[in-house]
């Protein structure tokens, strides 16, 4: 009888289109995340053909100058756009000389001098099978597909591997405060700090906290309800710590886009509720919605192979556990007042915070 949709996942180690479509590119997890999808009736040459390309790559001359065009045009695109200027910006004034502080893209300058050699140093020190994690999810017999990867992924010679290493971003101990000039018909303003790594074991009540200061759904998150639908300050405003954790400490950030004439009204109101949630118990009521919330919410995040195969990769990399499903709503519904506000005291500052503010 054949088996119902299920899906594998296993650390690649050696023993001690119209049909489909593969791309790269890299993860929150600072992670080179290799993906395929490929009809079922396929998906057995999918796998041989995805393996090629992971172990053997070409990097072909012509594909590299036009990949490098495409991010080179796409960097000068991002420039127009002063929400994401302000967020790099933001980045370099959070992380300082840390790597973290590099936009995803990469600068004009560097990603101009790349060339075929680098990818290929790169895969060759990098892309190993004993730096490497395989999620598959589909509709297919496990006993057949194992057979097929130890085909051919089993020939793939582990190497010694030697990461970067730096030291952690520290958390900064003043003031800092920078002013962009560009032509905007708002005022992009972010406040915040560094954040945590995904693997904290107060994540869970800073989601919490996350929630209800300003990424719930609806009109129950402070920051948007006290600033946009009360003061009519913004459209865009929000706050989050959780959001950008990852291996490395994310950043807390709190943002609004609000007109140049209600800029300091926004910045107090930003800082007024950090200060709020920091000093001041939040209601059972609010800890009841935001639990609420993400824990009806979750199950959006398992709806499509892309998703589960995705977190089977996060599950290995951040020891979650496969019965993580069914755990999160009891990791979420433990959370009590005291630890939002024991969580706030710890991580949340208002004083001394990064403030980027870009405009006119």
């Amino acid at each position: 009888m054949k088996e119902p949709v299920r899906a594998l996942h296993l650390k690649l180690r050696k023993p001690s289109s119209p049909l489909g479509a593969c791309s790269i590119r890299m993860d929150p997890t600072n992670a080179s995340l290799f993906r395929c999808r490929f009809l079922r009736k396929i998906s057995i040459l999918g796998l041989k053909l995805a393996a090629d390309i992971l172990i053997n790559p070409v990097f072909p001359e012509e594909f590299v100058v036009k990949e490098k065009s495409r991010t080179l045009s796409e960097i000068a695109s991002a420039k127009d756009r002063p929400q994401v200027v302000a967020g790099w910006e933001f980045s370099e004034l959070v992380y300082e000389k840390h790597p973290l502080h590099r936009p995803s893209h990469g600068y004009p300058e560097t990603v101009a001098t790349l060339t075929r050699a680098d990818l290929l140093d790169y895969h060759e020190h990098f892309i190993v099978p004993n730096n490497a994690i395989l999620s598959m999810v589909g509709d297919f017999r496990t006993s057949e597909v194992l057979t097929k990867i130890e085909r051919y992924f089993g020939s793939w010679p582990s190497k010694p591997l030697s990461l970067p290493l730096h030291s952690k971003p520290q958390r900064q101990t003043e003031q800092r405060i920078k002013y962009i000039s560009m032509p905007a018909q708002q005022l992009n303003i972010y406040l915040g700090h560094l954040g945590i790594e995904r693997a904290n074991p107060d994540y869970y009540a800073l989601q919490v906290l996350d929630t209800i200061l300003g990424g719930g759904a609806g009109f129950t998150a402070r920051i948007p309800q006290r600033l946009r639908d009360e003061l009519g300050l913004a459209y865009t405003t929000f706050a989050s710590i959780t959001s950008s954790a990852g291996a490395d400490p994310g950043r807390f950030v709190s943002y609004i886009g609000t007109s140049p004439e209600n800029m300091k009204a926004a910045v107090e109101g930003l800082v007024h509720e950090i200060q709020r949630i920091i000093n001041e118990p939040v209601t059972d009521q609010e800890l009841q919605d935001a639990c609420d919330y993400l824990t009806g919410s979750f199950v959006f995040s398992f709806e499509t192979s892309s998703q589960i195969a995705r977190f089977l990769v996060h599950a290995e990399i951040y020891g979650l556990g496969f019965d993580y499903i069914e755990k999160y709503p009891e990791y979420i519904r433990a959370i009590t007042t005291d630890d939002i506000s024991r969580v706030a005291r710890k991580y949340l500052d208002s004083q001394t915070t990064r403030w980027l503010l870009l405009g006119r």
